[in-house]
């Protein structure tokens, strides 16, 4: 059985200065046709924003806008109540319903602006960009309706779109979690999951990790940590970071597995362990932890 140091000093981490600039342009926009990619459209909640994709009709040298007017929807909740949808707007009374919580949607900006053909951007394609919507509260709707038409003057054949959203049955696991005081980061990238812990809140340290159903088992091989002292004025090293489970009395190379109850709960099946070998005898089974092992069956929130 491997056992567990505790690790006094921190790693010397360097911050990486970078400037940058704005840069301001006048866009150029002519009347090009416009119109929704889709007349209808149906997905499923991944995160807060919805995004509803508006063409132009042609490859034109020239940008085109497209002004959009919400016309209507509606809500279902988780507990089984409906009612229209109710967008957040840039007024009063779009300030007092999302301070009273009673908003369902906020769009970004009901004006789009769709750039010039570029082909290399475009291909043998059309000029689109995406009307964005946020829905803070997705994470108790069931399913979500909404209708929207292009009102301004060069609307094409496909000037109205209803896009329909519905609960996945997968529970939604990207975001930030709470585990023991810990904060873990998972996020998806290119159908990939990945379980990041920054270490002293500075340096990132990412985990693959791959999902069956509402579980997520980690990787057990991580990211070299480089620079990190076992005490105060003593050498540097680098080293290797491994995510185990912890059985409650050490640690064993078995991978740790997450269990999301819902969108707010998570179990930790099998007990998580995070650190590294001892680097000055690898060979002892001495590991340092980079923070205090959680046990199993530990629960965390989002």
């Amino acid at each position: 059985m491997r056992h567990i140091k505790i690790l006094l000093m921190a790693a010397a981490a360097g911050v990486l200065l970078t400037s940058c600039y704005k840069r301001q342009f006048e866009p150029t926009f002519g009347n090009t046709t416009v119109e929704f990619v889709n007349s209808s459209q149906e997905m499923t909640f991944t995160g807060e924003y919805i995004n509803i994709p508006i063409r132009m009709t042609e490859q034109s040298s020239t940008g085109a806008q497209a002004v959009v007017s919400f016309t209507g929807g509606k809500v279902t909740m988780l507990d089984g109540t409906s009612h229209d949808v109710l967008p957040i707007t840039n007024d009063q009374e779009g300030y007092d319903n999302a301070n009273n919580g009673k908003g369902d949607i906020i769009v970004t900006s009901y004006t789009v602006n769709i750039g010039a053909y570029d082909e290399e951007v475009d291909g043998e394609g059309l000029p689109t960009n995406n009307l964005e919507v946020r829905v803070p509260n997705y994470r108790n709707m069931q399913t979500l309706t909404m209708s929207f038409e292009i009102v301004s003057g060069n609307a094409g054949t496909n000037k109205t779109t209803t896009v329909s959203i519905e609960r996945s049955s997968e529970v939604i696991i990207t975001g930030s979690w709470t585990i023991s005081g810990n904060t873990f980061e998972i996020s998806q990238t290119d159908g990939a999951y990945q379980f990041t812990y920054s270490f002293q809140g500075q340096v990132p340290l990412t985990f693959g990790a791959e999902r069956d159903g509402n579980n997520l088992t980690l990787d057990m091989d991580g990211p070299r940590l480089e620079g990190i002292q076992l005490e105060e004025g003593g050498p540097a090293y680098n080293v290797d970071i491994v995510c185990w489970i912890y059985n409650g009395s050490g640690i064993d190379a078995k991978n740790v597995v997450l269990s999301f109850d819902d969108a707010e709960t998570v179990t930790v099946t099998n007990g998580l362990f995070m650190g590294f070998a001892d680097p000055e005898d690898p060979g002892s089974g001495m590991y340092y932890q980079l923070f205090a092992p959680i046990a199993a069956g530990t629960k965390g929130s989002k």
